[in-house]
């Protein structure tokens, strides 16, 4: 049976970018797509400004399809290519082309980042970015956009490209689903066109009901098993609208139909699961990622953080979901700036987290394409940076702020006494009983007075009376004492059966079935299994039941009535 055409007002549209060697490609690539594709095309390349375009009178003999330069305010119709003329940028909202003229200063040109940043955001899942020949790495930044957003990616095959850099540059960003000559991508795109993934009839967000997988809940739960057994990461925990949309795409891509059928190709293809992990991690990051965000801090915040400091206080900032490290690095240098000629003499301690080992080891090289050039200005780029084979690094006396580090919000101990948090877009993407976790982890990680910054779409939920409105607008709260105590351990967790250790622990104490003595041979069970030398057993209000080991280099007696709570007799640091 044929697949279902998508309707003429959600199709996806694919970017396409070349640069050197840009022709060729392009005119394979179409002249492999059939005339009646279910998608648009639009082609970005790099072009002498000072001369005319006959791109799209060249591209027009190698297909059926209408090929248009296009022309500002123009809307994008399905079988149709679109060809940007020079000396313009240009991008795309609701569907509509706009255009304007390139700058005349000496300010990166980098048209194909440009456009696909704004696909992405536009059109979500529906989104396909291909990087084609071409060399530099414009492109490279768009492609993680699109994929963020759920779309797919492709980049031509080193071997079969003209120049290979803009191909590679985007494969080492971690950034593409497909690497094949122009040819076989065509063949994919005609795949992938009719799919219901693409068709527009479910969207990327994660607050929009998901469509069911096809397959049974019994494969999903066998799945979430696998990747619980390979990343240690219990995904029952995060939104399920897009732990299924991203499943949805990863079978997309290796042609699945089933979740039954996707679960038979994760075991006859280990690595793939963890390439599933790595999708099921939103990575949605770029340098300064929303400027009047950091004006707040710039304006706000930091000077606050300053004028408090005690002597000799080191300012410490927590940057969990840090990615690649981008926001951390960026945190760093507007505190830097903000400090001034103080800064030499200011201990800061910066914090970057995230729960994937390689975005960490990425974060803590602090070497980024050329593109960040888009996002970073020039005086910025000197004074921070330095620029070598074509990329950047973070220079080492900022980078020797920064503590780079593997941690999970649900399960690791969290940091204390920050003065500042900064987790946009993390919380959006957890059900409502780990926001709720986590939220009460960043109030006991800051000081009183510190402060928090969410993502513009997130809320602090049943905690909001534990924090003040800074600003409402980006997210920025202030922390209110409190005497609540915090369950900042798993016990809210345990009826899920997170994994902890080299087992699982079923049942709390007080449940039906299990006795004291049970937990505690269950506990012995796995704290011999990892070897622990000194611990603690607690219950859900944090109150200590046993101690384990030598516990004196962490825990005294707490001034004033006796007390067994574990936040209470933790020493101090």
């Amino acid at each position: 049976m044929a697949a279902p055409q998508p309707s003429r007002d959600a199709f996806p549209i694919v970017g396409i970018g070349a640069s050197a060697g840009g022709l060729e490609a392009f005119s394979e690539l179409l002249a492999h797509l059939s005339g009646d594709a279910a998608m648009a095309f639009v082609l970005v390349q790099h072009l002498d400004p000072k001369y005319p375009s006959i791109l799209s009178e060249i591209l027009s003999r190698t297909t059926r399809m209408p090929v248009v330069e296009v022309k500002n305010g123009m809307s994008v119709e399905l079988g149709h290519v679109y060809v940007m003329p020079p000396n313009t940028r240009m991008t795309i909202a609701a569907g509509v082309l706009s255009l304007t003229p390139r700058s005349d200063d000496r300010g990166p040109h980098m048209p194909i980042d440009h456009f696909l940043r704004s696909l992405a955001q536009d059109l979500k899942s529906r989104a396909i970015g291909v990087i084609l020949s071409g060399s530099a790495s414009d492109g490279a930044l768009g492609l993680r956009a699109i994929k963020a957003e759920g779309g797919i990616t492709f980049a031509e095959a080193p071997q079969s490209a003209k120049f290979d850099g803009m191909p590679r540059s985007a494969m080492a960003a971690g950034a593409v689903d497909f690497v094949l000559p122009p040819k076989a991508i065509a063949q994919e795109l005609i795949r992938i066109g009719g799919h219901p993934y693409l068709d527009g009839t479910s969207a990327a967000s994660p607050s929009e009901p998901s469509e069911p997988l096809p397959g049974g809940p019994d494969a999903l739960a066998q799945i979430f098993r696998m990747l619980r057994e390979k990343s240690g990461l219990d995904f029952t925990l995060y939104r399920q609208t897009t732990i299924r949309r991203r499943i949805a795409r990863r079978m997309l891509i290796h042609g699945v139909g089933t979740l039954e059928a996707y679960r038979r190709y994760l075991e006859e293809h280990p690595s793939q699961v963890q390439a599933l992990s790595n999708d099921l991690l939103v990575n949605v990051t770029r340098f300064f990622r929303d400027a009047d965000a950091f004006r707040i801090l710039e304006r706000i915040v930091f000077p606050i953080i300053i004028k408090q400091r005690p002597a000799d206080a080191p300012i410490r900032i927590w940057a969990p979901g840090c990615a690649t490290g981008e926001e951390a690095y960026s945190l760093a240098i507007e505190l830097l700036e903000s400090l001034g000629d103080e800064s030499p003499t200011v201990p800061i301690q910066l914090f970057g987290t995230d729960v994937s080992e390689t975005a960490i080891v990425k974060a803590r090289a602090g070497v980024y394409p050329e593109n960040i050039e888009l996002d970073v200005p020039a005086a910025r780029l000197r004074r921070f940076f330095v620029k070598m084979d074509g990329q950047y690094q973070v220079r080492k006396a900022v980078r020797e702020l920064c503590v780079f580090a593997k941690h999970n919000l649900a399960t690791d101990p969290p940091f204390s006494k920050i003065d500042l948090i900064v987790c946009r877009n993390v919380l959006i993407y957890l059900e409502a009983e780990l926001q709720r976790r986590v939220s009460s982890v960043f109030h006991y990680a800051l000081k009183t007075p510190g402060y928090l910054m969410l993502g513009v779409s997130e809320t602090l939920g049943p905690l909001s009376d534990l924090f003040s409105v800074v600003d409402k607008k980006y997210k920025v709260y202030a922390k209110r004492p409190t005497s609540r105590r915090f369950d900042l351990g798993l016990g809210s967790f345990d009826r899920k059966a997170v994994k902890t250790g080299a087992g699982r622990v079923g049942k709390r104490v007080g449940d039906a079935g299990g006795s004291r003595s049970d937990l505690l041979q269950e506990v012995d069970r796995l704290l011999l299994s990892k070897y622990a030398p000194a611990g603690v057993l607690v219950n859900e209000a944090a109150e200590i039941l046993q101690f384990r080991g030598h516990t004196s280099p962490y825990l005294e007696p707490a001034p004033g009535a006796a007390s067994l709570n574990l936040l209470k007799m933790a020493r101090e640091g």
